[in-house]
């Protein structure tokens, strides 16, 4: 709810074309950062229950390795735009920012991960609520500061993702004083790699599904056009995940954890639970979402994105989809057997392409939403058979 509300917020403040030019340079940012640093996430929240009894173990080997790959991001970051000072007289500062969110992001996701992983739904919840409240609040505060920039929006999420990672790290799943020794531990690295290796291409794949659409409609129908659909696709994709979203925290631990601990039962029991709530809760917003499209862009996008209504509807079948598939997925991060995500993800990316420039070029921007359930049904099936595969 924070979500949306602080959509609504930001819409009233960035106009189209701002909007548009922060979602590309995020675009970029997550690519970087889920090429270094997403396998190793992932990687926590698998590891977590076997390493339960001693989390600060875990933590601090998986620390080590992202600071090291943040570190690197980071550089490489601050290498373009010193590059592209000298070369094109473009202000620095823009990178400098960049550079640190990557950081502070990853850091972030990293506390998340822990607490959805050790099942800390209060505190989980409480920080994400926050997350909500400050990102687009600070993010206001700086254009009406700074005046309405792309440098200006991304300096206040800079600022949120700062206040918020500090209380996070004070009040961390943290390690204990004999812990220091896992630093050093090169097993559980190798493990922690041999897991997340197969993830790395995930990076670019998982973009290209994601993301890629933005970037053919920034090429052929410019920034505004951008942030019309970027908007469009966060009140949609925010509104279908709501119920999932609170599932998924809440079932993928349980699930895990009975996987470890080779309790049959309850893992088989636990993911037909997941999927069929997430199944019946998208069904039903889904069937909400195109009934009152018109009101839901209104109440929750500023009017200069009135062309946003037509598209929440497909957006949000897509995204439902996108839900079920991450579902059956969780089995393939459970089994350990995580070379199936390239197959899965790696169908859904070229699915993407292919209709997002067929449907983009034939309808514009509608044909950008239309083809959403298109490749995310794809990668849906696909999922369903990669589950069954290592299931048996």
């Amino acid at each position: 709810m924070a979500l949306l509300v602080g959509m609504r917020l930001l819409t009233e403040y960035v106009p189209p074309e701002t909007f548009g030019v922060v979602s590309l340079v995020l675009g970029i940012m997550t690519l970087g950062s889920n090429f270094l640093c997403y396998p190793i996430l992932q990687a926590t929240l698998r590891f977590y229950p076997d390493h339960a009894s001693n989390a600060g173990h875990l933590r601090a080997t998986v620390e080590n390795i992202l600071f090291k790959s943040t570190a690197v991001l980071a550089a490489f970051i601050l290498l373009a735009g010193i590059a592209c000072t000298l070369l094109q007289r473009t202000a620095l500062t823009p990178f400098i920012i960049v550079a640190a969110l990557v950081v502070v992001e990853t850091f972030k996701s990293l506390e998340f991960n822990f607490l959805s992983a050790a099942r800390r739904q209060r505190s989980f919840a409480l920080y994400t609520a926050a997350d909500g409240i400050l990102r687009p609040g600070l993010a206001v505060l700086a254009v009406i500061v700074l005046g309405s920039s792309a440098e200006a929006v991304l300096a206040g999420f800079l600022a949120a993702a700062i206040l918020l990672l500090l209380p996070m790290r004070l009040f961390k799943v943290s390690a204990s004083s004999t812990d220091k020794a896992a630093l050093e531990n090169i097993e559980l690295r190798r493990e922690l790699w041999k897991y997340a290796m197969p993830l790395a291409p995930l990076a670019f794949i998982g973009w290209v599904s994601s993301l890629s659409d933005r970037y053919i409609i920034g090429g052929i129908l410019g920034a505004e056009q951008v942030g019309i659909y970027a908007a469009a696709y966060g009140i949609g994709s925010r509104v279908v995940s709501f119920i999932p979203g609170v599932l998924s925290s809440t079932l993928r631990p349980v699930y895990f954890e009975a996987v470890s601990s080779k309790n049959s039962y309850l893992a088989r029991k636990s993911l037909q639970t997941w999927a069929l709530t997430v199944g019946v809760s998208c069904a039903f917003v889904c069937i909400t979402v195109y009934v009152l499209r018109r009101e839901i862009a209104s109440l929750l996008l500023a009017q200069n994105y009135g062309n946003a209504a037509d598209l929440l509807p497909w957006i949000g079948v897509g995204y439902s989809l996108s839900m079920l598939s991450h579902v059956f997925g969780a089995s393939v991060y459970a089994s350990k057997r995580t070379q199936w995500l390239l197959v899965i993800h790696g169908c859904g990316a070229l699915a993407s392409v292919v209709f997002g420039v067929l449907f983009i070029c034939a309808f514009g921007v509608p044909g950008a939403a239309a083809a959403v359930p298109v490749y995310f049904g794809i990668e849906l099936i696909v999922s369903i058979m990669a589950f069954r595969k290592c299931s048996s």
